[in-house]
């Protein structure tokens, strides 16, 4: 559903930065996975890129350009 404030999905960067620098790797596989979109923190379950595609999704229809992967 678009609001006033939807941008693109394209729109949307995915920074892991935040969980790497907490000592992981790149993140992969399946579970409950953390994303910083705006001023709050959302979790999305099952593996990484659809939870990323979700996080992504609620981002762009929330108008927030860059997200990030949390641990």
């Amino acid at each position: 559903m678009a609001t006033e404030h939807s941008i693109s999905r394209n729109q949307v960067t995915v920074s892991t930065s935040h969980y790497e620098r907490a000592g992981r790797k790149s993140p992969r596989g399946r579970g409950q996975w953390a994303f910083s979109i705006g001023q709050a923190i959302k979790f999305f379950w099952g593996s990484y890129s659809d939870a990323k595609k979700q996080a992504v999704e609620y981002a762009a229809q929330n108008g927030v350009t860059t997200i990030y992967v949390e641990y």
